[in-house]
């Protein structure tokens, strides 16, 4: 069987993020679980982006919430755990379209935040999005689903966040698809 240098990393941003979610306010962290969950199919190698953006995600949570920077090291961490090449498994022409609806309004966010961390955030997201593969862009809805749901979380926003966490739920719920197909 083939050494997985990766799954080191991932382990490392597990660790982190389980430490640094102890500080994290305990009315706040059931919005985290989701994430602490989908990073489990990072242990199949299809599936390893998904889980590395599913430990992004919520490590990007944690630090809006915490302001630590220990979970930028994290972040780091699970950013370098995406492989370069993966099995390339294209997406279909309707979830193409959906997602560069999803990646078009994932930008506005980032443009229209005056947080450069949301910026950051979004522009990844919103360009894994745009990848035709399908492992790259299941990655990029779990990043949009965690900046959706952290602005809200975060207090970053006046406008009503209920229509970010129905957006955040309805991008994770859409992600869990591209997770079946990953998996097959």
């Amino acid at each position: 069987m083939k050494a997985r240098g990766e799954l080191g990393l991932l382990t490392l941003g597990l660790a982190l993020m389980a430490y640094i979610g102890l500080r994290v306010p305990c009315e706040k962290l059931p919005y985290l679980a989701p994430y602490l969950f989908l990073s489990i199919p990072a242990v199949k190698r299809k599936a390893l982006p998904y889980g590395a953006a599913a430990l992004f995600s919520s490590l990007f949570i944690e630090w809006k919430l915490t302001g630590s920077y220990l979970t930028v090291v994290g972040m780091a961490a699970a950013f370098l755990t995406i492989p370069l090449r993966v099995e390339r498994q294209p997406v279909k022409f309707w979830e193409r379209g959906l997602n560069v609806v999803i990646a078009g309004a994932i930008a506005y966010v980032g443009i229209v935040s005056p947080d450069w961390g949301i910026k950051v955030g979004s522009l990844l997201a919103a360009l894994a999005l745009l990848s035709s593969n399908r492992a790259l862009s299941s990655g990029g809805l779990l990043m949009a689903s965690g900046i959706l749901i952290t602005i809200p979380l975060a207090n970053l926003s006046d406008l009503n966040h209920d229509i970010f966490m129905f957006s955040s739920t309805a991008i994770l719920l859409y992600s869990l698809l591209h997770l079946r197909k990953l998996l097959r």
